[in-house]
């Protein structure tokens, strides 16, 4: 880092142009002048130098991420230097086709149904565990009881989270009784005895059916 040898404060509704005067006879070193573009007052004169070399740039100061915010809220680095490596220099942010294939062909033949059928994959055991807890066919009855109960505790003095039923079309209606009703009579859900109770409404999906919607941000 390198810190400025002198500050000029601006206001924030001031624009500034940099406009050319003569050319200048030294290369390295060129004469500018600093223009309002709001009220084209000229704010004086500066001088650019020449870009410094490689070598005067690795001179500079290291500062800690600490020390480099105070000074770029403060406003006095003339210039901040980063270092990168020629890998990241010469890399192409640009996605290679070839390489994205490969990488598709490899997450596909990670898919669940591969996973199942191969025992030396890591995640086998976890999908043999866990085969009831999602699937296209669910089993008639609660999952296996895992020892964990899911419970809303209240702080003291806390009221209950009732909310009134929106009013909703008659096709949504039987649609969530219809739903419930299967999932009561299969066993996978039981008459709820809490004393919350949440708006529950239906929504499109992009195939044309309906998505069962608990408004429990009500």
């Amino acid at each position: 880092m390198r810190r400025r040898a002198s500050v000029t404060s601006r206001t924030s509704d001031e624009v500034s142009n940099v406009t050319s005067s003569e050319a200048p006879r030294d290369c390295s070193k060129q004469l500018y002048t600093l223009v309002n573009g709001v009220t084209g007052e000229v704010d004086g004169d500066i001088s650019l130098d020449s870009l410094p070399t490689v070598n005067a740039l690795l001179e500079l100061d290291e500062m800690s991420i600490a020390d480099l915010g105070e000074a770029l809220k403060a406003g006095d680095l003339a210039e901040v230097v980063v270092i990168r490596s020629e890998e990241e220099l010469d890399s192409s942010p640009v996605v290679d086709e070839a390489i994205l294939e490969d990488t598709k062909k490899a997450v596909s033949g990670r898919s669940r149904l591969a996973i199942l059928k191969d025992p030396s994959d890591p995640f086998y055991p976890v999908l043999q565990e866990y085969t009831d807890v999602v699937s296209k066919n669910p089993p008639m009855g609660l999952p296996p009881d895992r020892g964990v109960r899911h419970e809303v505790d209240l702080v003291p003095g806390t009221k209950y989270c009732v909310t009134r039923q929106w009013s909703l079309p008659k096709e949504q209606c039987d649609l969530i009784d219809a739903f419930f009703r299967a999932k009561h009579e299969a066993g996978l859900v039981r008459e709820s005895k809490s004393p919350h109770s949440t708006p529950t409404f239906c929504v499109r999906k992009p195939n044309g059916k309906w998505r069962i919607v608990h408004a429990l941000n009500s």
